[in-house]
C-alpha cells in the first residue's frame, strides 16, 4: 500500500445485506419479487459505497475486501468444528452475481485461506495512518484503529489496549455465531469481572500479558488439567483474533498463529 488513504470496506456484508433485496416478498401480493434485476442491486451496493466514500474528507480509494469464494479457512486447521453449527443457508439467489458485477467495478482483495475480516485487519493495521476499515461486523473491534460502523452510523478510534481487551473478551466468552465456545460457564458479567480494566497509559504487552494471566486462570479452574487448559485458551485465542499485519506473511503465504510465547507458523492451502 502508498501513502493514499484507502477505505477498505467489508463487502462480504454489502454484497449480502443487498442481494437479499431481490428475494423479499412483493409488498402487493406477497410473491417473491420479480422486479428486481442485478443492475438495481448494482446501483444499490454501489449508493452505499459512495456514502461511505463521501464520509471520509481525505481524497481517497476505495478496496472491497472479500471472503473467498471457496469459503477456505484457516480456522478450520485450528478447529475443525469451525462455523460448523452454522445452518446451511443458502446466499440470497443473486448474491454471486452481485459480487461478480462489485469485482468488475471496484478495486477488490480476497486471499484465499482468511475470511474478509482478517484481510481487513491485516490491510489495515498494515498502515493504520492511511486506511480505515468500513465494517458493522463486532469482530473488527479486536482491530486497532480507525473503524467506522455503518450500521449505527459511529467512528471507533480502537486504542491497542482496547482491542487486545476486546480480543481477549471474546476468548473468554466464545462466539456462538461462529461456533466456537470459549471457556465454559463465563458470560459477559464474568468475561467483563475477570479482565483487568483498560488503563491507557500501560504498555501494550504488559496489558496483554496480565490479562493472559487472568484468562488462562480462568481455563484452569473448569479443565483442572493445566496443560488441558492452556491448549484450550490458546486455541480459542487463536480462533478469536482476527489477524492483524505481523499475523500474516505475504511471501510466504503464511498464517502465524498467536501463541503468548512464540507463534506457530501455519502454511495456507492455495
Amino acid at each position: 500500500m502508498t501513502d493514499d488513504f484507502y477505505i477498505l470496506i467489508d463487502a462480504d456484508i454489502v454484497a449480502y445485506q443487498t442481494a437479499t433485496i431481490a428475494d423479499q416478498l412483493d409488498p402487493f401480493d406477497g410473491t417473491p419479487r420479480r422486479d428486481i434485476t442485478l443492475q438495481d442491486l448494482v446501483e444499490t451496493a454501489s449508493a452505499d459505497i459512495k456514502i461511505y466514500h463521501e464520509i471520509f474528507e481525505e481524497p481517497s480509494e476505495v478496496v472491497l475486501v472479500f471472503s473467498p469464494s471457496d469459503r477456505s479457512n484457516f480456522r478450520k486447521s485450528v478447529d475443525s468444528t469451525y462455523k460448523q453449527n452454522r445452518n446451511p443457508k443458502p446466499k440470497p439467489k443473486m448474491y454471486w452475481e452481485l459480487v461478480r458485477e462489485l469485482k468488475t467495478i471496484y478495486n477488490n482483495i480476497e486471499i484465499n485461506g482468511l475470511e474478509g475480516d482478517d484481510v481487513l485487519g491485516i490491510m489495515h493495521t498494515r498502515n493504520p495512518k492511511n486506511s480505515v476499515m468500513v465494517s458493522s461486523d463486532k469482530d473488527m473491534k479486536t482491530i486497532p484503529g480507525r473503524l467506522y460502523d455503518f450500521h449505527h452510523n459511529e467512528h471507533h478510534h480502537i486504542t491497542p489496549n482496547q482491542a487486545n481487551y476486546n480480543w481477549m473478551y471474546q476468548t473468554l466468552m466464545g462466539d456462538s455465531t461462529d461456533g466456537y465456545p470459549g471457556c465454559p460457564g463465563i458470560g459477559k458479567k464474568k468475561a467483563a469481572a475477570i479482565l483487568p480494566t483498560i488503563d491507557e497509559n500501560e504498555c501494550e504487552d504488559v496489558y496483554l500479558e496480565r490479562m493472559w494471566f487472568e484468562v488462562l486462570e480462568t481455563y484452569r479452574a473448569y479443565f483442572k488439567n493445566p496443560d488441558v487448559a492452556e491448549s484450550a485458551a490458546v486455541r480459542q485465542a487463536r480462533l478469536a483474533r482476527i489477524l492483524r499485519c505481523q499475523d500474516y506473511d505475504w511471501v510466504d503465504q503464511t498464517v502465524r498463529l498467536w501463541h503468548p510465547k512464540e507463534a506457530v507458523n501455519l502454511p495456507l492451502n492455495r
